[in-house]
């Protein structure tokens, strides 16, 4: 993220459409957290998102809609499911994803996609 570009601006860019759809989606939303912590939260019909961003707590709105977060969310289980298929929950869980083709970009995730509770939380790990 640049110096000085806000929240709001910077997922309007994150969240651009992909040819790829929901999986191109989920791609860029892992990767844009590299180095970055992220935390998205459905709050009645919004998704909220909230970072810590040049000193201070941020929260926003994410354009993503609130009926497509559990889509989201199952994408986000896939990709847990393919680092550790034995400890795989698709309501649940927590795990490193592999960011691009190189071990040396990590990101983890942590995420609940019940009815109660959707939540999904990126901590991007710098890479050495």
């Amino acid at each position: 993220m640049t110096e000085g570009q806000n929240i709001e601006t910077y997922f309007q860019q994150a969240f651009t459409p992909t040819e790829f759809g929901l999986v191109g989606l989920v791609d860029q939303i892992v990767a844009a957290s590299v180095g970055r912590h992220f935390r998205f939260q459905r709050v009645d019909d919004r998704v909220v998102c909230r970072q810590f961003f040049d000193g201070e707590f941020q929260e926003a709105l994410t354009p993503i809609p609130a009926k497509n977060f559990r889509s989201i969310l199952a994408r986000i289980a896939v990709l847990l499911e393919d680092q550790n298929p034995k400890l795989f929950d698709p309501y649940g869980g927590s795990e490193m994803i592999v960011v691009g083709s190189t071990v040396t970009t990590m990101v983890e995730a942590s995420f609940s996609n019940t009815p109660d509770k959707q939540f999904l939380e990126l901590q991007g790990i710098p890479s050495d």
